[in-house]
């Protein structure tokens, strides 16, 4: 697992192949992260990724391909 962002949301990657966005707080919360813009939505409630931002609404998840 590498952590790309460890405060709001937390973003990480799991086994080099997934990206991982949990925003646990009622605040929208927001993160860059450099080479995700092909990332493809697996399962995902609340969170955008746009190029290298990152957006999560409160109460908020996603899990994202990268391959």
């Amino acid at each position: 697992m590498e952590v790309l962002h460890s405060g709001y949301p937390l973003v990480y990657l799991r086994g080099g192949s997934r990206l991982v966005v949990i925003n646990p707080r009622r605040e929208p919360a927001r993160a860059t992260a450099a080479g995700m813009a092909a990332a493809r939505p697996l399962e995902v409630r609340g969170v955008k990724v746009v190029g290298e931002e990152i957006s999560a609404d409160g109460f908020s998840y996603g899990i994202f391909s990268l391959s």
